[in-house]
């Protein structure tokens, strides 16, 4: 009996999971737990530990772990809460920054998102859960454990669901008011959007704040404020390896220039397991501009977009902003077909 379960990067999905494994111990002695994000890594979890039966763990599933989840109908959860108390527990729970704690939840609703619609889910949401006792229950059901109420509240009693720590705060303002006026709150929105996914299961648009972005000068670091563009041709900024559902998208990016980057040419790219789009063009004066293109995603590669100057520079200054990203809809026109 191989169990799975899903879930965002917080205490919530932790706690669900400690409970669905301290179930499975109450009816199989020697139950575990690892961890598998694809049918490759499933199955050398399987062949190297020989677990058994256990519970596979999964927070950004892949493609093939998805279509084998919906083509057998298997039983599974989806547990998830907001996606800025995730941001607050991989940070005070899991050591990491601000940043990097943003980008693995986003990367994690992506993921899940695929998962709502699929005919074995049971999304647990912490706001609706209820008490452990009543999603013990849930789960002891939704599995087919065959274990009597009162075993279940018995194990119950023995996890305890956690709060979720104070939410966190990333990097402060850019320093340059003009800037800052148009930078947009960095968990917010790349993760508000994300939570609407997943509550209504409507795709909504996501931001990027620049500081998720990676310097092309300076390595893991995020792009300065203002890049200076003097030099050999390189790449100015690139990232932030987010996932986004499969789909159509539109990709709008921001940036500014300053006067001596009048006349600098400069190319953009939208990268995902290959160059999906392409855009070149010559700043003509300074201000600040929007670039849009679009693109067609899968949903198993981090979003990467990047800023190239492709010749040598001898002065120049730009800034990047923030990258907005529009799921496509095909829209109905008043035209009869046939």
């Amino acid at each position: 009996m191989i169990l799975v379960a899903c879930g965002l990067p917080g205490r919530f999905a932790e706690d669900c999971e400690s409970l669905i494994a301290a179930l499975g111990r109450s009816v199989t002695p020697g139950f575990r737990s690892f961890n598998a994000d694809s049918l490759a890594g499933l199955g050398a979890a399987l062949l190297q530990n020989d677990p058994g039966d256990a519970l596979a763990v999964t927070r950004q599933p892949a493609t093939d772990l998805v279509a084998q989840l919906k083509t057998m109908a298997t039983p599974f959860v989806l547990a998830w809460e907001n996606p800025e108390a995730c941001v607050a527990a991989l940070m005070q729970d899991h050591g990491l920054n601000f940043l990097e704690a943003v980008r693995a939840t986003a990367n994690s609703c992506a993921a899940a998102y695929a998962l709502l619609r699929l005919p074995g889910a049971l999304v647990l949401h912490r706001e609706d859960a209820g008490t452990m006792a009543g999603i013990a229950r849930k789960l002891g059901t939704h599995y087919r454990l065959g274990m009597a109420p009162e075993e279940i509240d018995a194990v119950a009693q023995t996890v305890t669901l956690r709060q979720p720590p104070p939410s966190a705060h990333g990097p402060g303002s850019a320093g340059d008011p003009d800037i800052d006026r148009l930078l947009p709150d960095l968990a917010a929105a790349a993760l508000d959007p994300a939570q609407g996914w997943l509550r209504t299961g409507e795709l909504q648009a996501v931001v990027w704040h620049r500081d998720l972005f990676y310097s092309g000068d300076q390595s893991g670091a995020s792009p300065p404020p203002w890049i200076d563009v003097t030099g050999p041709a390189r790449c100015l900024f690139y990232g932030p390896y987010i996932r986004l559902p499969a789909g159509n998208w539109s990709c709008s990016l921001l940036f500014g220039c300053r006067a001596d980057a009048a006349g600098l040419g400069l190319v953009a790219e939208i990268f995902a397991g290959a160059v999906l789009a392409r855009a070149e063009f010559t700043v003509g004066e300074a201000g600040f501009f929007e670039l849009e293109f679009s693109c067609s995603l899968d949903a198993d590669d981090p979003v990467e977009i990047r800023l190239f100057n492709p010749k040598a520079a001898f002065e120049g200054h730009i800034c990047l902003i923030q990258a907005a990203l529009r799921p496509l809809k095909a829209m109905r026109v008043s035209a009869k077909a046939g």
